[in-house]
């Protein structure tokens, strides 16, 4: 039994992550997507509440693999500005 329909990433794209962590954030992103292979709706943003498509805002980005593909790809290099504090998130 599957316990989630839906996947959001909150991410802490600040400059510590992304120059010492990024490649554990990918492969974490990776791993989390391997474990929920089927859902209705996946999002992804950063800890200031910066869509990674912002053309999403406000709804679910439509689950299928290249979705899946699209996320890992500009995850690779995005890189939105963060004051490491979630509550804009």
């Amino acid at each position: 039994m599957r316990d989630s329909e839906y996947v959001v990433f909150i991410i802490d794209s600040s400059g510590s992550m992304f120059d010492y962590a990024w490649p554990k954030v990918i492969q974490q992103i990776i791993d989390t997507l391997a474990v929920y292979p089927h859902v209705k709706g996946v999002q992804v943003m950063n800890d200031q509440g910066i869509y990674m498509f912002p053309e999403s805002r406000g709804q679910w980005l439509f689950d299928s693999p290249a979705q899946r593909a699209a996320i890992i790809d500009r995850l690779v290099g995005w890189n939105p500005y963060s004051a490491s504090s979630p509550a804009q998130g």
